[in-house]
């Protein structure tokens, strides 16, 4: 259940009161108190303008008893559509593959005596067969997948005399689509009980719907069916048994992932024989399973706030969420052959645009590629971290008319997942249509203090509220300061918000920029250190009179021909091979004897070339070689650290005077990085 509120939702601080404050919780605080701030300050100045529509859209997840609306939802606060996990169209540029859509969204899972044939039209499969000549859908043969064991397929025996070398009866054959890729650990085939009429000749061969690739096991001639050639797809011989006595016959399969399955049965024997029930068993998850939403209209250009979900994900197993947004119903162009060499157009033949509808009217010669839709659509964003579930920012260049999601299922027997619900938030208008940023320089020495250029070129259209606020986080690197700010060449008053700063992280004020002030460029010079190659600039632009509302991400490009960057990351010079850099101590002397002088010495360090947290251990030893005091142990990214040494020992004594090693370790791939410096104690 949830009852963490995303950020740019609630704006009263005392919500979050008792939480526990991780990283991305303390970042909700922060928004909260800059909400509540910025809306006691614009009040104050009576500029107060009633918010323009915050939208929050859910999909799946309606059962509101095990899985509660936002209480800004729940009261009506900001405008709610609810979205239905089944309500997926192909029309509408939806899919899906193995997965079940009523309730939570999760790949199909089968217990180790439940026959995936039951279900297997549920799922989109179906059953066919090749019998004397050709092949199709017969509906009398659908008895052997019902789960029934009183019902049955009887066939008789062939006569000699019925087959003739130049091609006559080739065997009987029931062709499954399974309607997606599963585990397959057995297959039985049985008559109804008790009865005489068993199969004396049978094969069994699979297929994971592949087409054509390498060399197949086709050692059994009678699998290259008219089917199978018209598919293009590959086909293995599992197993062929000639002399079976037995009215019950179980196959074990290993599990490898089977999408197709034959049964072939020889026509020339002795007795009549009968199938009253083929059963399949896949114990588990399906190894893959997707899910690709409906193309959701937003109703107008919108900012893509927060996405956030509720879920499960089993150690083994992976859920990958993605988003992209677009400005037309359809992220896919489709392409027809014009018969004209290779030439292939995007319209029809009356001259109009193909839609998804005409293309799968087209026969299937003149099918040509289905793109993506680059001048309308942005690509899919890396997957969201799912662990992230409380919320991220949406990925989104841009304001967009239409979002879209995907869902991938990676699942491994028994390890699955599952999403309950995925929800995220918009708001319109947006604060401006679009928002090109560069930094410069594009190169710096790490760990050294370096003066930047952060430069926005903004697009308002006279819709777009404007903004007068830039959030700017420095990912691999460190904020020391802001010197200046400037919007269209002339310096401006600018306010820096001290609730909010942290060591990568400065939010500041400035003027306005209304729609008069489109294309004037807005530069921010600040200066900072480098800690990891290719540390990047995040930047986020909002209006503090509506600070509840999404905040829009500024897009790498060229915002100004006066800066070479055409970039928002920082390439780093001269990194080298270490990860401690910049060991120092203050003072290298220091008296620890209570006189409020001197009394600690602080361990100041760099960590560079950090992309994700590693453990971290500072402590004092003496020149034995003896531990003298753990300082600290953690996890760390890159960044600069100060750790404080009071010159006592692990037992809280003060350490003799005399000269003692400080040493910061780092672990890292194949083994630790450290660095080491002297400290003199003094009395």
């Amino acid at each position: 259940m949830w009852s963490h509120i995303p950020p740019s939702l609630i704006i009263s601080p005392t919500v979050y009161a008792g939480w526990a404050h991780t990283p991305q919780e303390g970042d909700i605080l922060a928004r909260a108190r800059l909400a509540s701030l910025l809306l006691c300050l614009v009040a104050s100045a009576g500029m107060w303008r009633p918010a323009e529509a915050v939208k929050i859209y859910r999909l799946g997840g309606e059962d509101y008893a095990s899985f509660p609306l936002l209480p800004e939802v729940a009261d009506g606060s900001v405008e709610f559509e609810q979205l239905s996990w089944a309500d997926v169209d192909p029309a509408q540029a939806g899919d899906f593959d193995s997965v079940n859509l009523e309730g939570v969204l999760a790949p199909y899972y089968y217990g180790s005596d439940e026959s995936i044939l039951s279900t297997v039209e549920e799922r989109g499969g179906f059953l066919m067969t090749e019998r004397y000549s050709g092949y199709g859908r017969n509906s009398t043969l659908d008895v052997v997948a019902d789960g029934d064991f009183t019902t049955f397929f009887l066939e008789h025996n062939a006569s000699l005399s019925d087959y003739s070398p130049g091609g006559g009866i080739s065997g009987f054959t029931l062709y499954f689509d399974l309607g997606g890729l599963f585990p397959v650990n057995r297959v039985r085939v049985s008559p109804r009980p008790g009865s005489p009429n068993y199969i004396e000749h049978m094969a069994i061969a699979t297929g994971s719907g592949e087409p054509h690739g390498g060399t197949p096991n086709r050692s059994h001639l009678r699998f290259q069916h008219k089917l199978v050639s018209d598919t293009k797809l590959d086909f293995n011989l599992v197993v062929e048994i000639t002399e079976n006595k037995s009215p019950v016959v179980e196959i074990p399969l290993d599990r490898t992932p089977v999408r197709q399955l034959t049964l072939w049965v020889n026509p020339f024997q002795r007795q009549a024989w009968e199938i009253a029930e083929l059963e399949v068993f896949a114990e588990g998850y399906v190894p893959f399973a997707s899910y690709t939403s409906n193309t959701i209209p937003l109703g107008a250009p919108s900012s893509l706030g927060w996405v956030r979900w509720s879920g499960r994900q089993d150690e083994s197993a992976r859920v990958s969420i993605r988003s992209h947004g677009g400005d037309d119903p359809e992220p896919s162009r489709y392409w027809r052959r014009t018969f004209r060499a290779d030439e292939e157009v995007p319209y029809g033949s009356d001259g109009s645009p193909l839609t998804r509808a005409q293309y799968d009217k087209l026969k299937v010669k003149e099918k040509g590629r289905i793109t993506h839709d680059a001048a309308n659509w942005d690509l899919w964003s890396a997957p969201y971290s799912f662990g992230d579930s409380l919320g991220v920012p949406m990925v989104a260049p841009r304001p967009r008319n239409y979002v879209q999601f995907s869902l991938d299922f990676a699942s491994d027997f028994l390890d699955g997942g599952q999403v309950n619900f995925l929800e995220f938030a918009v708001s319109s208008p947006p604060a401006a249509t679009d928002l090109v940023g560069e930094v410069d320089p594009w190169q710096a020495e790490a760990s050294q203090l370096t003066e930047f250029t952060y430069a926005v070129r903004p697009t308002l259209s006279l819709q777009d509220r404007g903004f007068d606020s830039l959030e700017l986080r420095f990912q691999g690197g460190r904020v020391v300061e802001v010197v200046e700010v400037e919007l269209a060449g002339a310096a401006v008053a600018f306010t820096e918000i001290d609730g909010l700063r942290t060591e990568d992280r400065v939010v500041v004020s400035f003027p306005r920029l209304a729609v008069d002030q489109s294309g004037e460029l807005l530069q921010v010079r600040l200066r900072g250190e480098v800690y990891r190659y290719a540390a990047t600039f995040q930047g986020r632009i909002f209006d503090s009179e509506a600070p509840e509302e999404v905040w829009q991400p500024v897009r790498g490009g060229d915002a100004t021909n006066r800066l070479d960057g055409n970039r928002l990351s920082v390439k780093t010079l001269s990194l080298g091979a270490s990860i401690v850099a910049g060991l120092q101590v203050e003072p290298a002397a220091f008296t620890p004897n209570g006189d409020g002088i001197n009394d600690a010495v602080a361990i100041q360090y760099d960590l560079l070339k950090l992309t994700e947290d590693r453990l971290v251990e500072v402590g004092v030893w003496d020149l034995s070689g003896r531990l003298v005091r753990e300082v600290y142990v953690g996890r760390d990214h890159s960044g600069q650290y100060i750790q404080p040494w009071d010159g006592r020992d692990s037992d809280g004594q003060l350490v003799p005077p005399g000269l003692y090693v400080c040493r910061v370790a780092v672990d890292r791939e194949g083994g630790r990085d450290s660095g080491t410096r002297l400290i003199a104690v003094a009395y």
